[in-house]
C-alpha cells in the first residue's frame, strides 16, 4: 500500500481514496490507506484526509485519518481542528471526539507558540 502511496500522482491519491472508502475492504487496509495519503505530497494527501475525516463512516478510518492530518501540522488541518473543537460534541460519551479534540488543541498550541 506504501509504494502505491508514492507512484502516480493524482491517480494514486484516487485509488487510495477508494480504497479508504470502500467498506467491504478490511479495516486494516483502509488504515494503510489512509497512512499512504498520508505520505502524498501535501497539496493532494491533506485535502483527501480532511474529506476522509470529516465524511467516512468508519469512526476507527476518521481518527486515523485526524491523526495523520495532526502530523502534517498543515494550516487546512489545524483549521478543520478548530472547527471540530468549536462544534457541539454530539455526544459526551464518544472518547474518540475526546482524543480528537485534545490532539487538536495540542497542535494548536504548537502553532501559535511559533508565532
Amino acid at each position: 500500500m506504501f509504494w502505491l502511496g508514492q507512484a502516480a500522482g493524482d491517480a494514486a491519491t484516487r485509488g487510495l481514496n477508494d480504497i479508504v472508502v470502500d467498506n467491504s475492504v478490511d479495516r486494516e487496509v483502509r488504515e494503510q490507506a489512509v497512512f499512504a495519503l498520508s505520505q502524498r505530497p501535501r497539496d493532494e494527501g491533506v485535502p483527501a484526509l480532511i474529506a476522509v475525516a470529516r465524511t467516512n463512516k468508519d469512526p476507527e478510518i476518521r481518527k486515523k485519518a485526524l491523526f495523520w492530518l495532526g502530523q502534517s501540522h498543515d494550516a487546512r488541518a489545524i483549521d478543520l481542528f478548530e472547527e471540530l473543537l468549536t462544534k457541539k460534541i454530539r455526544s459526551p460519551f464518544d472518547p474518540g471526539s475526546r482524543r480528537s479534540g485534545s490532539a487538536a488543541i495540542r497542535i494548536i498550541a504548537k502553532r501559535d507558540a511559533l508565532k
